[in-house]
């Protein structure tokens, strides 16, 4: 096993470092947006318990659509850009 990684791992485990500190701003800006338009904070059914189900429901559609979305974006982006830079036959 190499301690240093080859070149293509470092870059993969950039676009998860990307991937994952992308996701963790969309979710800051949605909790941000969420109080700005309702006055309260996102629901948390997991530790309020006397949150609305439809309400803790769709705030987790939501936000973890959205999260998720971005979080595939940039590692679909990243894996397309790894694939042209090693593999450019595989186009």
């Amino acid at each position: 096993m190499d301690m240093i990684p080859s070149d293509t791992r470092q870059r993969e485990m950039a676009i998860n470092a990307l991937a994952i500190g992308a996701g963790i701003l969309v979710k800051k800006g949605l909790e941000k947006t969420y109080k700005e338009i309702c006055g309260e904070a996102p629901p948390n059914a997991v530790v309020d318990r006397e949150v609305d189900w439809p309400k803790a429901l769709s705030w987790a559609f939501v936000a973890g659509t959205l999260i998720y979305g971005v979080r595939i974006g940039i590692k679909r982006w990243g894996g397309k850009k790894l694939t042209d830079r090693y593999e450019p036959d595989l186009k």
